[in-house]
């Protein structure tokens, strides 16, 4: 089961990059990624690429956490709802996983 986990995290998250351990900061994204995918708001999503962005311009978050995040603001921005639930699920997976090795 573990191994498809990671697997589903490798194709929505990208083989070959590293999925980094999320900051305090990069959770707080995922919890409201959590808290709004059910309402299916595109503005909520860019709203919320748009703050990645400039944090990440600022260089307040890693070129890894960035990229990352925007694997699920990114679609859901777009209305892609499947991508985005996908991304979100492979990205909770994968910080999972961080926290078992």
């Amino acid at each position: 089961m573990k191994r498809l986990i990671v697997a589903l995290a490798c194709v929505a998250l990208g083989c070959g990059g590293k999925v980094p351990q999320l900051s305090e900061q990069g959770k707080s994204f995922m919890k409201r990624f959590e808290q709004q995918m059910p309402n299916h708001k595109t503005p909520a999503f860019k709203q919320m690429c748009d703050e990645i962005e400039k944090l990440h311009d600022q260089k307040k978050m890693s070129d890894e956490e960035y990229k990352a995040l925007h694997k699920v603001c990114g679609p859901g921005g777009e209305g892609q709802w499947d991508r985005a639930t996908a991304g979100l699920k492979a990205l909770t997976a994968a910080q999972s996983e961080k926290k078992s090795e």
